[in-house]
Protein backbone atom coordinates (compact mmCIF):
# COMPACT_ATOMS: atom_id res chain seq x y z
CA UNK A 1 0.00 0.00 0.00
CA UNK A 2 1.28 3.46 -0.82
CA UNK A 3 2.34 5.64 2.08
CA UNK A 4 -0.20 8.32 3.05
CA UNK A 5 -0.25 11.09 5.61
CA UNK A 6 -2.84 10.52 8.34
CA UNK A 7 -4.14 14.02 7.61
CA UNK A 8 -7.45 15.42 6.37
CA UNK A 9 -7.53 18.96 4.98
CA UNK A 10 -11.03 20.45 4.95
CA UNK A 11 -11.41 23.85 3.35
CA UNK A 12 -14.08 26.49 2.84
CA UNK A 13 -14.43 28.60 -0.29
CA UNK A 14 -12.47 31.78 0.44
CA UNK A 15 -13.98 34.29 -2.02
CA UNK A 16 -17.25 34.74 -3.89
CA UNK A 17 -15.89 35.60 -7.35
CA UNK A 18 -12.58 33.77 -7.22
CA UNK A 19 -10.98 31.16 -5.06
CA UNK A 20 -7.58 30.41 -3.64
CA UNK A 21 -6.74 27.16 -1.92
CA UNK A 22 -4.30 25.77 0.61
CA UNK A 23 -4.24 22.57 -1.40
CA UNK A 24 -0.94 23.43 -3.08
CA UNK A 25 0.71 23.69 0.34
CA UNK A 26 -0.41 20.21 1.33
CA UNK A 27 0.36 18.75 -2.09
CA UNK A 28 3.94 19.91 -1.47
CA UNK A 29 3.94 18.43 2.03
CA UNK A 30 2.60 15.06 0.90
CA UNK A 31 4.91 14.97 -2.10
CA UNK A 32 7.91 15.55 0.13
CA UNK A 33 6.98 13.21 2.98
CA UNK A 34 5.03 10.48 1.17
CA UNK A 35 6.36 10.72 -2.38
CA UNK A 36 2.88 11.48 -3.69
CA UNK A 37 1.27 14.95 -3.70
CA UNK A 38 -2.19 13.39 -3.34
CA UNK A 39 -1.34 11.22 -0.32
CA UNK A 40 -3.74 12.93 2.08
CA UNK A 41 -7.50 13.40 2.37
CA UNK A 42 -9.07 16.61 1.01
CA UNK A 43 -12.61 17.94 0.80
CA UNK A 44 -14.50 21.22 1.02
CA UNK A 45 -17.28 22.40 3.34
CA UNK A 46 -19.86 25.13 2.78
CA UNK A 47 -21.73 25.72 6.04
CA UNK A 48 -22.43 24.50 9.56
CA UNK A 49 -24.44 21.49 8.42
CA UNK A 50 -21.66 20.22 6.18
CA UNK A 51 -18.92 20.55 8.80
CA UNK A 52 -21.12 18.91 11.46
CA UNK A 53 -21.40 15.89 9.18
CA UNK A 54 -17.81 16.00 8.01
CA UNK A 55 -15.75 16.04 11.23
CA UNK A 56 -17.32 12.95 12.90
CA UNK A 57 -17.27 11.05 9.59
CA UNK A 58 -13.59 11.82 9.00
CA UNK A 59 -12.82 10.87 12.60
CA UNK A 60 -14.24 7.41 11.97
CA UNK A 61 -11.80 6.87 9.08
CA UNK A 62 -9.16 4.53 10.47
CA UNK A 63 -6.15 6.02 8.70
CA UNK A 64 -6.85 9.70 9.52
CA UNK A 65 -5.72 11.10 12.88
CA UNK A 66 -5.30 14.82 12.15
CA UNK A 67 -7.53 17.52 10.67
CA UNK A 68 -6.54 20.89 9.23
CA UNK A 69 -9.47 23.32 8.88
CA UNK A 70 -8.91 26.14 6.36
CA UNK A 71 -11.37 29.04 6.45
CA UNK A 72 -11.87 32.69 7.26
CA UNK A 73 -12.42 33.27 10.97
CA UNK A 74 -12.90 35.67 13.84
CA UNK A 75 -12.88 35.44 17.65
CA UNK A 76 -16.13 33.45 17.77
CA UNK A 77 -16.56 31.62 14.46
CA UNK A 78 -15.13 30.31 11.24
CA UNK A 79 -16.91 30.86 7.92
CA UNK A 80 -18.13 28.70 5.09
CA UNK A 81 -19.00 29.74 1.56
CA UNK A 82 -20.69 33.13 1.20
CA UNK A 83 -19.78 34.09 4.78
CA UNK A 84 -21.94 31.30 6.24
CA UNK A 85 -21.15 31.52 9.95
CA UNK A 86 -20.03 28.36 11.78
CA UNK A 87 -20.00 29.11 15.49
CA UNK A 88 -17.69 27.83 18.17
CA UNK A 89 -20.66 25.93 19.60
CA UNK A 90 -21.18 24.05 16.33
CA UNK A 91 -17.51 23.09 16.26
CA UNK A 92 -17.51 22.14 19.93
CA UNK A 93 -20.45 19.79 19.37
CA UNK A 94 -18.74 18.22 16.35
CA UNK A 95 -15.48 17.74 18.26
CA UNK A 96 -17.36 16.27 21.23
CA UNK A 97 -18.08 13.26 19.02
CA UNK A 98 -14.37 12.70 18.41
CA UNK A 99 -12.55 10.15 20.58
CA UNK A 100 -8.89 10.25 21.59
CA UNK A 101 -8.00 7.18 19.53
CA UNK A 102 -9.60 8.68 16.40
CA UNK A 103 -8.28 12.23 16.07
CA UNK A 104 -5.03 13.30 17.72
CA UNK A 105 -4.93 16.95 16.64
CA UNK A 106 -6.98 19.66 14.90
CA UNK A 107 -5.41 22.82 13.45
CA UNK A 108 -7.66 25.78 12.62
CA UNK A 109 -6.02 27.75 9.81
CA UNK A 110 -8.18 30.82 10.40
CA UNK A 111 -7.67 34.40 11.56
CA UNK A 112 -8.33 34.98 15.28
CA UNK A 113 -10.07 31.67 15.98
CA UNK A 114 -7.06 30.45 17.96
CA UNK A 115 -8.51 32.23 21.00
CA UNK A 116 -11.03 29.38 21.20
CA UNK A 117 -8.74 26.35 21.39
CA UNK A 118 -8.84 26.31 25.22
CA UNK A 119 -12.64 26.24 25.38
CA UNK A 120 -12.91 23.65 22.61
CA UNK A 121 -10.48 21.33 24.41
CA UNK A 122 -12.96 21.05 27.29
CA UNK A 123 -15.29 19.04 25.04
CA UNK A 124 -12.86 17.40 22.64
CA UNK A 125 -11.16 14.06 22.99
CA UNK A 126 -8.24 15.19 20.82
CA UNK A 127 -4.70 15.41 22.18
CA UNK A 128 -4.24 18.96 20.89
CA UNK A 129 -6.05 21.83 19.18
CA UNK A 130 -4.21 24.70 17.48
CA UNK A 131 -4.96 28.01 15.80
CA UNK A 132 -3.94 31.62 15.19
CA UNK A 133 -5.08 34.34 17.60
CA UNK A 134 -4.09 37.22 15.30
CA UNK A 135 -5.27 38.35 11.88
CA UNK A 136 -2.81 36.53 9.67
CA UNK A 137 -1.47 37.21 6.20
CA UNK A 138 -2.35 34.44 3.73
CA UNK A 139 1.19 33.77 2.53
CA UNK A 140 2.84 34.10 5.92
CA UNK A 141 0.39 31.75 7.61
CA UNK A 142 0.53 29.26 4.71
CA UNK A 143 4.32 29.18 4.99
CA UNK A 144 4.04 28.56 8.73
CA UNK A 145 1.39 25.87 8.19
CA UNK A 146 3.77 24.03 5.90
CA UNK A 147 6.66 24.47 8.32
CA UNK A 148 4.60 23.22 11.27
CA UNK A 149 3.27 20.09 9.57
CA UNK A 150 6.65 19.19 8.12
CA UNK A 151 8.28 19.51 11.56
CA UNK A 152 5.40 17.61 13.17
CA UNK A 153 5.74 14.60 10.91
CA UNK A 154 9.54 14.71 10.82
CA UNK A 155 9.71 14.69 14.62
CA UNK A 156 7.56 11.59 14.91
CA UNK A 157 5.24 13.46 17.28
CA UNK A 158 2.17 11.62 15.96
CA UNK A 159 3.54 8.10 16.30
CA UNK A 160 3.20 7.50 20.04
CA UNK A 161 0.44 5.04 20.90
CA UNK A 162 -0.58 6.65 24.20
CA UNK A 163 -2.28 10.04 24.46
CA UNK A 164 0.06 11.13 27.26
CA UNK A 165 3.10 10.40 25.09
CA UNK A 166 1.58 12.25 22.13
CA UNK A 167 0.97 15.27 24.37
CA UNK A 168 4.55 15.19 25.65
CA UNK A 169 5.87 14.94 22.10
CA UNK A 170 3.72 17.89 21.05
CA UNK A 171 5.01 20.10 23.86
CA UNK A 172 8.58 19.18 22.95
CA UNK A 173 7.95 20.09 19.32
CA UNK A 174 6.26 23.37 20.24
CA UNK A 175 9.27 24.33 22.32
CA UNK A 176 11.56 23.60 19.38
CA UNK A 177 9.33 25.61 17.04
CA UNK A 178 9.32 28.56 19.43
CA UNK A 179 13.13 28.51 19.55
CA UNK A 180 13.56 28.19 15.79
CA UNK A 181 10.58 30.18 14.53
CA UNK A 182 9.45 32.71 17.16
CA UNK A 183 7.56 34.59 14.41
CA UNK A 184 4.96 31.82 14.41
CA UNK A 185 4.00 32.60 18.00
CA UNK A 186 4.84 36.28 18.41
CA UNK A 187 3.43 37.69 15.15
CA UNK A 188 0.76 35.16 14.18
CA UNK A 189 -0.36 34.38 17.72
CA UNK A 190 -0.08 30.62 17.33
CA UNK A 191 -1.72 28.93 20.34
CA UNK A 192 -1.98 25.20 21.03
CA UNK A 193 -4.05 23.63 23.78
CA UNK A 194 -2.63 20.25 24.80
CA UNK A 195 -4.21 17.54 26.95
CA UNK A 196 -2.38 17.02 30.23
CA UNK A 197 -3.93 14.31 32.36
CA UNK A 198 -7.48 15.34 33.22
CA UNK A 199 -6.84 18.97 32.30
CA UNK A 200 -5.25 20.90 29.46
CA UNK A 201 -2.45 23.44 29.12
CA UNK A 202 -2.12 26.09 26.43
CA UNK A 203 1.21 26.84 24.77
CA UNK A 204 2.84 29.32 25.06
CA UNK A 205 0.47 31.04 27.52
CA UNK A 206 0.87 28.58 30.42
CA UNK A 207 4.62 28.08 30.02
CA UNK A 208 6.12 31.58 30.06
CA UNK A 209 6.10 34.45 32.52
CA UNK A 210 3.77 37.12 31.18
CA UNK A 211 5.97 40.04 32.30
CA UNK A 212 9.50 38.81 31.55
CA UNK A 213 8.74 36.44 28.67
CA UNK A 214 11.09 33.89 30.26
CA UNK A 215 10.19 30.22 30.72
CA UNK A 216 8.32 29.50 33.95
CA UNK A 217 10.31 27.80 36.69
CA UNK A 218 8.58 24.42 36.24
CA UNK A 219 9.14 24.51 32.48
CA UNK A 220 12.67 25.97 32.40
CA UNK A 221 14.51 22.65 32.57
CA UNK A 222 12.49 21.17 29.69
CA UNK A 223 13.05 24.33 27.66
CA UNK A 224 16.83 24.17 28.18
CA UNK A 225 16.97 20.48 27.22
CA UNK A 226 15.24 21.26 23.91
CA UNK A 227 17.47 24.30 23.39
CA UNK A 228 20.57 22.13 23.80
CA UNK A 229 19.14 19.63 21.31
CA UNK A 230 18.50 22.39 18.78
CA UNK A 231 22.02 23.73 19.16
CA UNK A 232 23.51 20.26 18.65
CA UNK A 233 21.52 19.26 15.55
CA UNK A 234 20.95 20.40 11.99
CA UNK A 235 17.94 22.66 11.26
CA UNK A 236 15.97 19.84 9.60
CA UNK A 237 16.15 17.57 12.65
CA UNK A 238 13.27 17.84 15.13
CA UNK A 239 13.13 16.35 18.63
CA UNK A 240 10.45 14.33 20.32
CA UNK A 241 10.19 13.54 24.00
CA UNK A 242 11.41 9.97 23.56
CA UNK A 243 14.63 11.20 21.88
CA UNK A 244 15.37 13.49 24.79
CA UNK A 245 15.14 10.68 27.34
CA UNK A 246 18.15 8.88 25.82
Amino acid sequence: MDKRLDLAVIESRWWTRRNDSVRGVFDMLAGTLAGNPFAYHYEMFNNAESIKEMIPRIARTSDIHHIYVAAHGDEQSIYGAGDARISRTVLANALAEVHAKQIYGVFFGSCLFGWNVDALMEQSGATWLAGYSEEVDWLHSSAMDLYFWYAYYQSGASLAARKTDRAENMLTLLTALLIRVPYLFKELGFRVSVASGNQYLTFPDDFFDEDSGEPDRDYRESYNVVLDYINDHEPGVWPNAQDLRH
